[in-house]
Order: structure tokens, then sequence, then C-alpha cells
């Protein structure tokens, strides 16, 4: 749904229209040029989670804890509860009237102005008084908000544009402070040229690009025209277990029990508590957001790149690790999927470590030479810095070796100019 009551500017709209096919072109290219890696490829069929099911079939979170209230209530903790908000819903606009965050890198200056329940920005030196809007905030705010605008694009389809600053919730290098978070340069964006005019205000999403990112932040979700349609905002209970819609008719009308409840239209959750539901299955369930080896070209699955760090799924399916657990290393293994990762100590996950790599009762397994009790997540999976203020625990389990050379389009740069060994800032080409 558009911002209500709040249009573009003539001027901007005729700059909307005017995006160009070659960048357009340039980013289909970029979609279809994905390569693969067949360390561990991904390849079982599994139940397609989310379908194009009438609205009726989805039933909402809401509907879903009026049976299952625990698990919802430890969903509401997390960052999946909260992702996908129109701007004026919060109070971001309020938070940010009247700022202005100068971009470090092409010396512009971006600002905020409060525009009724809505936020707009402006780029003086580019485009005078025209204000372009920020219509939605993807993003849980517990590390950061990312605004994006549907536009019409030339075919009139819809286009995204990804807006080039984001707002974190901690302050950090290049970054303006304003009430409750800092303004910095949204990830990915640190080195996008200007192709068109509309690059000034962020970067072009289109096409499938598109679509993902707005279904990877919603339970339901179509664009159509200018808008987001049949929306259930934030990744709630169905974006994993399917339409809960006829689930909850027929526990409502035939009170089912054990497997049966399981049926909803005679399909199971996808496919999930049955024996056939493999770590394989899981894994490629949350690849489908957190992105799988065919979904990022070849060459940056390497061990020290941010591709590989960025996304969890690519780097545990490269780990020998997984690759020696007979297809039971999931996701779920160590993570509780209804819980924030931060609900759990690190001394919880070095315990699952240590359920594998220590020596047990019949003196069988084998201990850490270094560190046989601690410090498993610091040694072998330790947080980096892929973008300044941005971290991520390196999913490919191994023993590391910092001095192997990088690949040439990254920049490793220290987190600290005096020498310190915190983490590495690794920043993409």
């Amino acid at each position: 749904m558009l911002p209500r009551s709040r249009k573009l500017s003539q001027p901007l709209t005729r700059l909307l229209f005017a995006v160009g096919t070659i960048a357009l072109a340039s980013l289909w290219l970029a979609n279809l040029q994905r390569g693969s890696h067949d360390a561990a490829p991904v390849n079982q069929p599994v139940d397609e989670i989310r379908s194009s099911a009438n609205e009726a079939s989805f039933a909402g979170t809401t509907r879903c804890a009026e049976c299952h209230a625990d698990k919802a209530a430890d969903h509401a903790t997390s960052g999946h509860s909260k992702t996908f908000h129109m701007v004026e819903d919060l109070s971001i606009p309020t938070q940010l009237d009247g700022r202005t965050y100068v971009d470090p890198i092409r010396q512009t200056s971006l600002k905020y102005e409060k525009e009724g329940d809505g936020l707009s920005v402006l780029i003086p030196e580019v485009f005078g008084k025209d204000r372009f809007p920020l219509q939605y905030a993807l993003g849980s705010g517990m590390n950061a908000f990312t605004f994006l605008t549907l536009v019409p694009g030339p075919d009139g389809d819809a286009v995204g544009i990804e807006h080039r600053v984001s707002l974190f919730s901690e302050a950090g290098t290049n970054r303006t402070e304003v009430p409750g978070g800092a303004l910095g340069l949204t990830p990915g964006q640190i080195n996008k040229p200007i192709n068109e005019e509309i690059d000034h205000f962020g970067h072009i999403v289109s096409g499938k690009a598109l679509t993902d990112c707005v279904r990877c932040h919603t339970t339901t979700a179509e664009i159509r025209g200018g808008e987001v349609a049949n929306l259930i905002p934030n990744v709630g209970c169905e974006s994993c277990h399917g339409p809960g819609g006829e689930h909850i008719a027929q526990m409502k009308n035939n009170r089912l029990t054990g497997i049966d409840a399981l049926h909803p239209s005679g399909r199971r959750l996808g496919k999930m508590f049955t024996e056939s539901w493999s770590a394989k299955d899981e894994i490629k369930l949350c690849g489908q957001c957190h992105r799988l080896p065919e979904d990022v070209p070849a060459k940056r699955i390497s061990p020290y790149h941010p591709s590989t760090i960025r996304f969890q799924p690519v780097g545990i399916l490269q780990s020998r690790c997984f690759l020696e657990s007979e297809n039971t290393l999931s996701c779920s293994v160590c993570h509780d999927p209804h819980l924030h990762s931060s609900a759990r100590q690190t001394s919880a996950y070095e315990d699952r470590c240590r359920s594998c790599h220590s020596i047990d009762q019949n003196q069988q397994g084998t201990n850490c030479p270094v560190s046989p009790t601690k410090n498993c997540i610091g040694c072998h999976m330790p947080a980096i810095e892929i973008h300044p203020g941005v971290f991520f625990h390196d999913h490919w389990i191994r023993i590391r070796d910092e001095k192997q050379a990088a690949p040439n389009s990254v920049k490793i740069v220290p987190a600290n100019a005096a020498g310190h060994d915190g983490p590495t800032i690794l920043v993409s080409e």
C-alpha cells in the first residue's frame, strides 16, 4: 500500500519514469549470473513452504498464538517478528525530522523531513526542494532499518529503490547520530556508481530481486503496481510452516490430534515433523531468504569472502562438520527458530560443539588440542565485520588461517588502526 496521501513531486515522477533500461538490464544480468558450488548442493526436493494460495488460507501469527501461545511469545522476541513496516507507522519520521546525513563518499547532503505521518528525503545539491518519500522500513531495528520505496518503472511494473542510507541502532564510523540510533550508508551501497539520477537516492531493485526482497521480510505479500497487496507483514509462523487457515479449521471443527493435525488440506506443513525431513531440507528452507550456494557466484564461495560469511547456509554447507554429519547438522541444531540468536549464551552454543567434539565415556571422539572446554565460537566461528558496524558469525566452521590471502575482490582493513586484535572488516567490491 502506498503511503497515505503522499505522492511524488512532479519533477521526481518524471525522473523515476526515466530510470533507464540499461540500469534495469544490468540488474537482471546480475541476477542471472549466479554461480553454483558443488561442495554440498541442496538438491533434495522440499515442499514449497509458501504458495500463491488465496488470502483466506493464511491466518496470521495472532491466530496461531491462540493454540501455540508459548511459541508465539518466543517468536515475538525475535527479529523475525518485526521485519516489514510502513515508515509512517513507526516513530522514525519524528526521529529523523530535520536531520542531515552527509554522504562521506559522494559528499552530498541527505536531509530528512517529516511530512504528515510520513518521511521524505531531499538532496538539495542535486534536486533542490524536490522530496523523495521513504515508504517502507525493512528490518527489525535491532541492528538497522533499511528503507524501500516502490516507484513506477519504464515498463509500468514496480521498481524498488533501496535507500542509500539506513538507520542503525548503534553509532559507528561514518555514521551520524540521531535520537535512538545513527544514520549510515546501507550495506552493499558503499561503492555503488551513479548511472541514473535516481541512484542519488539509492539502489534500483526490480524483477525477482524485488519480489524476493519483499517476500523474505513478510509472511505473504504481492507487488501489484506501486503497492504491496495481500500483505501479512513480518516473518511469521506461516513463513516456515505454510498457510495455516485449513489447519486451524480442521483443528477447530474436528479437534484432530497427533500426526493428523499436521495435514492442512492433505499436505504436511513443509514435510516437518516427519522422518523424511532432513538437515538439507531445513537448510534449504532457511536458505530461501538467508541464501544458498546457487544464489552466490561461485568465485565468491571462498573461506574469507564476505558473501560466504554474510549468508550462513552457504558457509555451513561447506563445513566439514556438516559434510560428515550424515545430513543431520541443520540450522535448528544450534538455533531455536522461534528465538533471537542472542537469547542463548555463547556457552550454550559451545555445548553443542562439544557434544560432538569431545571424548565421551567410551573414550570415543576427539578433544580440541588448543582449547577443549571453551572458545569454540571465537576460534572457529568468529564474528566478522563485513560492513562498518555490521557483524556476522562465519558459519564455515573450520580451523582458520587469518594469514590466507583474501580474494582480489575483497579489501581487508584492520578494525583498529592501532593494531588491536579485534574483528576484521571485509569490504566487498
